[in-house]
């Protein structure tokens, strides 16, 4: 009996030292899962500041490019109306007054030359490249989400 006994101490023995292995076991566990948790809000909060970064570029982007797109906007309209003024007929003249005594003949209007006319229309031609440059620009930078 007294070898049984032993056998059962031993077993006992045995026994402890596995929970004594496993009980460190669960510690480190334990101690392995809150610096997980710590790293995980640390990566939260990270996250969010990230977020809000971003949200507030993204907020002086967008204000950035309205004003931009509103600037062109009032150009545009300034273009506009000059050009309907431009291209507005003229009043018609008034009824003319019979002459009180004979006056001189009066010069046809001059009309411009082909070089006053080539120079004019140039000038135009580049207005219009300008525009159109800046157009593309500006679609540029928004599609490549600078503005």
């Amino acid at each position: 009996m007294t070898e049984r006994l032993r056998a059962i101490e031993a077993g006992m023995a045995g026994r402890d030292t596995a929970m004594a292995e496993l009980r460190s076991q669960v510690e480190a566990a334990e101690t392995e899962a809150r610096t997980a948790r710590a790293s995980v809000a640390i990566l939260t909060g990270e996250l969010e500041r990230a977020r809000a970064a971003m949200d507030a570029d993204r907020t002086t982007r967008d204000a950035a490019a309205e004003a931009r797109i509103d600037e062109l906007e009032g150009r545009i309209a300034a273009l506009e109306a000059r050009l309907a003024e431009v291209e507005r007929p003229p009043e018609p003249a008034p009824e003319p007054t019979p002459p009180l005594a004979e006056a001189p003949p009066e010069e046809a209007p001059r009309l411009p030359g082909a070089e006053e006319l080539d120079r004019a229309l140039d000038l135009a031609d580049q207005a219009f490249r300008r525009f159109f440059g800046m157009v593309e620009d500006l679609k540029r930078d928004y599609d490549e989400q600078r503005i």
